[in-house]
């Protein structure tokens, strides 16, 4: 959630905060059933192999957002000040 809040700016925050949730809500719900059906028709190596190549390429997005040496805004941190 950090990431979201440094990437959307003051005025988009909420916004952004919105959709990053709704996100992970839409993958708690497609997540089992797509996985059971990968599952049901080609087996449990097809499966595992799927959600490898999904880590890798969602990694690589990843790594694209938040280049290596680059630092977050100064200032983000993901625990509330004391």
């Amino acid at each position: 959630m950090t990431l979201v809040s440094t990437r959307a700016g003051e005025s988009a925050q909420g916004e952004y905060q919105g959709l990053c949730s709704m996100a992970f809500a839409v993958a708690w719900v497609i997540g089992p059933s797509a996985g059971m059906t990968i599952y049901d028709r080609w087996g449990g190596d097809a499966l595992w192999y799927a959600c490898g190549g999904l880590g890798v390429a969602l990694s690589l997005g990843y790594m694209r957002l938040h280049p290596r040496g680059s630092s977050p805004a100064s200032g983000a941190s993901s625990c509330p000040a004391a």
